[in-house]
């Protein structure tokens, strides 16, 4: 059997230099965001640990708040160093910003489901301070709700 030549791959898709321009601003805003991310969180843990010894509760809250700001700095940093090597690389653009655009869905499918569940959050508080509201109305008028 002989073998047959191989095409040579063609060189990857090239954005011009109006969109390596966009694609430059947007990796320096999102490096900057997500090093602030990363500079905020600490200050928060710092906070955090100095209020953990009047109220413990403080680890509680800050915990998860400084966990995720660290996650979605990092993830907005490496989104930004994968539209950098768009603009610094040649022929790879395309891997390059589906890299990307793979960090962003992370955040935004992070963002999604926290504010999905602070609105169920808000919503069950909601609920609960009108029933509350309502038993405790009835309770000062010596009435029973529902009878």
């Amino acid at each position: 059997m002989t073998q047959q030549a191989q095409p040579s791959s063609p060189s990857g898709y090239e954005f011009n230099e109006a969109q390596n321009l966009t694609f430059n601003v947007l990796a320096s805003r999102m490096k900057f965001l997500g090093v602030l991310n990363l500079v905020f969180a600490v200050f928060i843990g710092l906070f955090a640990v100095l209020a953990l010894f009047s109220s413990p509760l403080t680890l509680v809250v800050s915990g998860p708040q400084v966990a995720l700001m660290v996650v979605m700095g990092l993830w907005m940093m490496n989104a930004s160093s994968s539209f950098r090597m768009i603009i610094n690389t040649k022929g790879s653009d395309i891997n390059h910003l589906m890299t990307a655009m793979e960090a962003l869905r992370k955040l935004y499918n992070l963002q999604f489901w926290l504010t999905i569940a602070v609105l169920v959050l808000f919503l069950v508080g909601f609920l609960l301070a009108i029933s509350l509201g309502v038993f405790a109305a009835a309770a000062m008028n010596g009435e029973v709700p529902g009878t």
